[in-house]
Formats: structure tokens, C-alpha cells, sequence
């Protein structure tokens, strides 16, 4: 598929989710936004389902690449950690769009067995240091759900309303904001 088809069949798809919600956005009317041929899209997809799944996996890799820069192999763990939240953080920000799909569909009824299927479909690189943190002993002895919330869910709150405030914390306040998160999962 040209990159560029299949960016504007992703973008049109994003579009019409956030406007309609899921079914609201059906096949013929993602082919009209994206300007093609309402054919050309199942000869890359073979259902709306896989369209999702599709643009579900690269918004992942995007956020993935977001979230990365910065990331040192040398760096220690509170620098990494750091970047990490405050990567996510802007990026959440900086894309609403996208944000929102990956926050409804990742916990929709929607979302598919292959999906589920994956080692970690949220943040396989972020997820897989913080496990190595866990297992060096640096964060608290808490329960991996309770570890990731705590880590995780102030940048989805955090998010949330500096889009809908139309606004952009500064990096002091990212900083501060992610320093409080830290404290409560830090080993002392």
C-alpha cells in the first residue's frame, strides 16, 4: 500500500472515530474522507475490524517513538523514568486524536482477540523497563497493576485536561507532575 494511501485511510479513520465513535465510521464513509475508491480499502483490509487493528498497532508505534526519545541505555533509572512520563505526557497532549483512540479502543469490548493476543499491547518498551526496574528492586513491592496506575494514569488524567482546557503544561509542571508520581512508587 502507498504510505501515503494508507496514511490518509488511517487519518480518515481517526477522524470519524473521534467525531462518530466506532460505528459511526463505516467503511464507505472513511473511503470518502480519505479520498479513494471505497474498494481500494479491502484490498488492504479485509473488514473494519482489521482497519482498527491496524491503525491501533501504528498508533502504538507511534507513541512507542515518541516515547523513546531521549531513552539512554546509560541513563539512570529516574532520568529514563522521567523522560518516559514526560514524552508520554506532551505527546498525549500534542495528538488528542490519536490519545483518545488508543485510551477507547484499548479498553473498548471492541478490541480484538489479536490484539489482546500481543505480549503487552500498550507500551511494550516503556512496560518491559519498567518490569526490569521492578525486578532490580527499585520501585515499592506493590502489585503490577497498582505499580503501572500510579505511573500511568496521572499522564491519562493529567492529558485529559490540559486538552480540554486547550492547554499545555509547562515543563516545570511536567516535571513537578511526574516527580509526585515517582514518590509513590519509589523504593526509599
Amino acid at each position: 500500500m502507498q504510505v501515503d494511501k494508507k496514511e490518509r485511510i488511517f487519518k480518515a479513520t481517526l477522524d470519524l472515530i473521534a467525531k462518530k465513535g466506532f460505528h459511526g465510521a463505516s467503511m464507505l464513509s472513511i473511503a470518502l474522507k480519505a479520498k479513494v475508491a471505497a474498494g481500494t480499502i479491502y484490498n488492504y483490509f479485509r473488514s473494519k475490524e482489521d482497519l482498527i487493528d491496524a491503525l491501533y498497532l501504528y498508533q502504538l508505534e507511534q507513541l512507542d517513538q515518541a516515547i523513546l526519545k531521549g531513552f539512554r541505555e546509560d541513563g539512570t533509572p529516574e532520568e529514563n523514568l522521567k523522560n518516559f512520563w514526560i514524552q508520554w505526557l506532551f505527546y498525549y497532549i500534542a495528538h488528542p486524536k490519536e490519545f483518545l483512540f488508543l485510551e477507547q479502543y484499548g479498553s473498548s469490548p471492541f478490541i480484538t482477540k489479536f490484539i489482546l493476543s500481543r505480549k503487552d499491547p500498550r507500551m511494550v518498551p516503556a512496560v518491559e523497563y519498567l518490569a526490569k526496574l521492578k525486578r532490580s528492586g527499585y520501585f515499592k513491592d506493590l502489585p503490577d497493576p497498582i505499580l503501572v496506575g500510579i505511573f500511568y494514569g496521572p499522564i491519562v488524567s493529567i492529558a485529559k485536561s490540559f486538552i480540554a482546557e486547550k492547554k499545555r503544561p509547562t515543563m516545570e509542571e511536567a516535571e513537578r507532575a511526574f516527580e509526585a508520581c515517582l514518590q509513590g512508587i519509589k523504593k526509599n
